[in-house]
């Protein structure tokens, strides 16, 4: 005969599969968000987006710089030079009166930027007149026209290594100054005394400089080996790939901007308006969902609790019958139990005590005789 369980324990219930598929779900979320989040793209809405993307694509972050100044006139012998010409459209128009018109005051021409001489050390005497001429116009012109005409997308990465392509732009640069001193005035004509030069570094750079010239501090800024550095932002022109000799006795280039007089950026106002919002939300999220995953985890806890003690009681409690059947079950006093027990159990343990008695005296009195 076989017998079969008819209250089968349903350890798959409807709540269990609904915990097992919360489960699954926050285990796929959990390797998708990783996937989403080595991915570099997904964190611009936090950082922004990369300098060297903003500007076209011309330099990746990731391009390993040349930091080594070089010469276009150091050529090994029996090299020549094959420079490209111009088109005869270009030519046409540059040569032809009245079709451009006059440059504006903030701007550098062609044959102004020929005379620099890129990613070489120092600075060349073909290149003094335009040196101390753009620090005489920073000088002079207001900062809201420079302002107005710069570009702040353009990143070191950028600079260093398509330098030849931002020559006499007009760029704005924010970073901390960690040395700003003061350098000797060659003779010029821009009438000027006094030139200061700033090492600045930013997020862009990471260890490499920017090298700041300006003709002016504002009040009160400190100067020497700063410590901690002062945070600025400043507006004007790349000059070039400006190659100077380091404390290790090997010469680097490093982007050589001709500034006017730099911004002097409080500590409140280091962190964008934006990006303090940004921050805020992001950690309002993080707390939202820290308090909904101790939610599911509290629920899943009393959720337990419960099953448990369900199952325990349904275990252990007694059927309707069987408690039934307790009434007929025959019940005894323990005087009539304490009566029972000597008519029928005193007789055998005393005779049992007897016998034994009986066989101790026999062996007592064969070992006397």
């Amino acid at each position: 005969m076989r017998f079969q369980n008819q209250q089968r324990t349903r350890y798959l219930s409807r709540r269990d599969q609904f915990r097992l598929a919360i489960m699954v779900g926050l285990i796929g979320f959990v390797v998708i968000a990783i996937d989403v989040a080595s991915r570099p793209a997904s964190w611009y809405w936090l950082t922004g987006v990369p300098a060297g993307e903003q500007s076209g694509g011309r330099a990746s972050e990731n391009e390993k710089i040349d930091f080594k100044p070089r010469s276009n006139r150091d050529l090994p012998p029996g090299v020549i030079r094959v420079v490209e010409p111009k088109s005869e459209a270009a030519s046409t128009e540059q040569t032809e009166p009245g079709d451009a018109g006059p440059l504006p005051e903030w701007a550098v021409t062609p044959e102004q930027i020929a005379t620099i001489d890129d990613n070489s050390v120092g600075l060349r005497n073909s290149e003094r007149d335009l040196y101390y001429e753009l620090l005489g116009r920073t000088r002079d012109l207001p900062l809201d026209t420079l302002q107005q005409h710069a570009r702040s997308d353009l990143s070191f990465a950028v600079l260093m290594n398509e330098s030849t392509h931002f020559l006499g732009e007009l760029v704005t640069i924010k970073g901390e100054f960690r040395r700003l001193t003061q350098i000797p005035v060659g003779q010029n004509d821009q009438g000027l005394t006094t030139i200061w030069e700033g090492w600045l570094f930013n997020r862009d750079s990471g260890t490499n400089p920017y090298c700041i010239r300006c003709t002016s501090l504002p009040e009160g800024m400190p100067t020497g080996e700063l410590s901690p550095p002062v945070v600025v932002e400043v507006t004007g022109y790349f000059f070039k790939r400006y190659g100077y000799p380091r404390a290790d006795f090997n010469l680097h280039v490093a982007p050589l901007v001709i500034a006017a007089e730099p911004q002097w950026l409080k500590p409140a106002s280091i962190t964008d308006r934006g990006d303090s919002e940004i921050v805020t939300y992001v950690l309002g999220g993080a707390v939202i969902l820290g308090l909904g995953l101790l939610l599911i985890l509290w629920r899943f806890r009393v959720g337990d609790k419960q099953f448990e003690q369900q199952h325990l009681k349904r275990l252990s409690s007694a059927s309707d019958d069987a408690i039934v059947s307790i009434g007929d079950l025959p019940t005894f006093s323990v005087e009539e139990s304490l009566r029972q027990f000597a008519e029928t159990q005193l007789p055998e343990i005393n005779a049992e005590a007897g016998g034994e008695s009986d066989a101790e005296s026999r062996g007592t009195s064969g070992s006397v005789s």
